[in-house]
C-alpha cells in the first residue's frame, strides 16, 4: 500500500510539472496548437506561447516583444518578434497584433486582439480580452477597437478614446463619409447611431457593432 501511495504521489508531482496547454486570453497563451501567419507571407504551424499579460510588451522595448513558437516536427523553441507576425489562428479565431494605449497615458503596448470582422472588411472591429493578470482590480474585461484602411498597420481607435468621443457625431461620421446614409444618421445623433463619453459600455458596443455592419454592407 505504501508503495502504491508513493507511486501515486510521484505521478501527481510529475504531472504538475508539465504545464497544460491553454488560451486564457490572446495575450496569455500556453503551448497551444496554432497557425501563425507571418508578415512576410509565410505560414508556420506548431505550438504557440504568448506571455504579454505577465510582462510589459512596450513598443519602446523591442526585446520584450517576442513570443515562443515550436514548429511541427521540431523541438527547437523559436523566438518570434510580434512585429514579424501578421496574425495567429487558435481554436478558429484570428488574433492580430496592434499598438494599444489602454489607459490613455501615451505609452503604447503591442498586444494581440481578436478580429471580429472579415479580413477584407472596410471597417474592422477588434476585441481585447484581458484577465486578472493584466489589471489591478483582478477583474476580467474586454475593450473594443476599430480601424479603417487609412490607418497604419498597428493603429486602432478605442471606442471610448478621444478619437471618437466627445464629438462622436462629427468624428465617426467623418470616418464613414463615403457611406452618406450612414454618415447622416450619425451626424443627426439618431439614438441607435450615437453615444457619448458617459454612455454605458454596452451602449457604446451596440452602437459600434451596428455602425460596423452597416458600413461594411454599404455599397
Amino acid at each position: 500500500m505504501r508503495v502504491m501511495l508513493l507511486i501515486i504521489a510521484c505521478t501527481g508531482i510529475l504531472s504538475g510539472c508539465v504545464s497544460a496547454a491553454y488560451i486564457h486570453t490572446p495575450n496569455d497563451v500556453n503551448k497551444m496548437k496554432s497557425i501563425v501567419y507571418m508578415a512576410d507571407g509565410t505560414v508556420k504551424k506548431g505550438v504557440l506561447t504568448v506571455n504579454f499579460e505577465s510582462y510589459s510588451s512596450r513598443v519602446d522595448i523591442p526585446q520584450k516583444n517576442e513570443i515562443s513558437f515550436v514548429a511541427e516536427g521540431d523541438t527547437t523553441i523559436q523566438q518570434l518578434s510580434i512585429t514579424s507576425i501578421k496574425s495567429y489562428l487558435v481554436d478558429g479565431k484570428i488574433y492580430e497584433p496592434k499598438i494599444i494605449d489602454l489607459y490613455f497615458t501615451g505609452q503604447g503596448h503591442y498586444l494581440f486582439v481578436r478580429r471580429m470582422t472579415e479580413e477584407k472588411a472596410k471597417m474592422q472591429l477588434y476585441e481585447l480580452y484581458q484577465s486578472y493578470k493584466s489589471n489591478d482590480t483582478g477583474e476580467e474585461t474586454s475593450y473594443y477597437f476599430i480601424s479603417f484602411p487609412s490607418f497604419s498597420s498597428y493603429e486602432v481607435a478605442q471606442i471610448s478614446s478621444n478619437k471618437l468621443v466627445p464629438g462622436f457625431e462629427y468624428k465617426m461620421s467623418a470616418y464613414v463619409a463615403d457611406c452618406p446614409e450612414l454618415s447622416k444618421k450619425i451626424q443627426s445623433k439618431e439614438k441607435a447611431y450615437y453615444y457619448s463619453f458617459t454612455s454605458l459600455r454596452y451602449k457604446q458596443i451596440e452602437v459600434i457593432q451596428r455602425i460596423v455592419k452597416e458600413y461594411n454592407d454599404c455599397r
